[in-house]
């Protein structure tokens, strides 16, 4: 892989739509957006930044199936840049990462309640572009006991 590897845990934005399939191959992936909270500066003032996630093959119909807006994700894999042009004609910038590793860790924990603030990514950022398939992605599934406050793994097993 070439490209910065990074690493984080973050909350689904809103649930998983539905399953894309290359062109070429017909290999299943879903694309998610993905929200990081950081605290910066002596006041600890939260920034949000948000990624658009691309998982493959079994991860991907893993996060389809068993995770849900506001559920947290540890994702790895290769950070890519994207420049855009928003709608209101202003540059824009997204966060993309081909994930290797996907593992979600499920709580107790309910999904954002309406009276809080919605953690929308910025309109614009997520492509229509097919990813690139990483070379070292595997379709296996490990299909660990999802008891709540179990961690799952989504990524594939060599």
């Amino acid at each position: 892989m070439n490209g910065a590897q990074i690493q984080f845990v973050g909350n689904l934005v809103r649930d998983p739509e539905e399953l894309r399939y290359t062109a070429t191959e017909g290999v299943p992936y879903i694309t998610v957006p993905v929200a990081v909270n950081t605290y910066n500066g002596p006041n600890r003032e939260a920034v949000t930044e948000f990624y658009n996630v691309t998982a493959w093959r079994r991860q991907a119909e893993g996060i389809l199936n068993r995770c849900r807006k506001g559920q947290s994700l540890m994702v790895t894999g290769q950070l890519t840049i994207r420049r855009y042009w928003r709608a209101d004609g202003q540059p824009g910038v997204a966060l993309d990462v081909n994930a290797r590793d996907v593992h979600h860790r499920f709580t107790n924990r309910e999904a954002p309640t309406e009276e809080e603030p919605s953690q929308e990514p910025p309109s614009g950022d997520m492509t229509d572009q097919e990813p690139a398939d990483p070379e070292t992605q595997d379709s296996a599934f490990d299909d660990q006991d999802d008891e709540a406050g179990q961690p799952i793994d989504l990524s594939p097993t060599n």
